[in-house]
């Protein structure tokens, strides 16, 4: 009777901390997904014939600490060597297209190369860039626009494309 008492009791201790376990993977679930849904996406685009740019600018819903991405994906036509920014009211991250040189069509991403103190300098300009800190603080009501001031279109070939697009996703980190 001792011994099966002990079984008991030991496995009723086990099914306890399975579902302890069980209630913290619950709450991590719920945590990520709350997170996740914090999220801001943009999207933006610049066409060239006829030139035209299409910002994307975004209303911060849920204040808080946001990670800016090392790379925004190419979902239409290239990068090029263009830039594309992403600038907040106090702040301007500047990415770079992948593309090998400027009449290259093989650019599928912009890739974060600095970040501006001057938020009215361009991106192509250099003179006040600093190193970036990819984490934002962002507060409800907060503007937050993604631009593409240049892309994948060939100075020798405007034909070779007829429009980039771009999209990123600011993750939510923490309130």
């Amino acid at each position: 009777n001792e011994t099966s008492l002990a079984y008991i009791g030991s496995t009723r201790d086990g099914n306890i901390r399975h579902l302890n376990a069980i209630a913290d993977i619950h709450d991590q679930i719920r945590a990520a997904y709350e997170n996740y849904s914090k999220r801001i996406i943009l999207t933006a685009s610049r066409s060239y014939d006829p030139s035209e740019w299409n910002n994307h600018e975004e209303t911060v819903e849920h204040s808080g600490l946001y990670q800016v991405p090392q790379s925004i994906d190419v979902n239409f036509g290239n990068s090029g060597t263009g830039w594309a920014s992403l600038t907040t009211a106090n702040r301007k991250f500047c990415f770079q297209g992948t593309a090998s040189n400027n009449n290259a069509r093989n650019g599928h991403h912009f890739i974060l190369k600095y970040e501006k103190t001057d938020l009215s300098e361009h991106c192509h300009e250099r003179h006040t860039n600093i190193d970036y800190n990819t984490d934002l603080e962002l507060r409800q009501g907060d503007r937050v626009r993604l631009s593409i001031a240049g892309g994948g279109c060939s100075l020798n070939r405007p034909a070779s494309c007829l429009e980039t697009e771009a999209a990123m996703t600011l993750l939510f980190i923490q309130e």
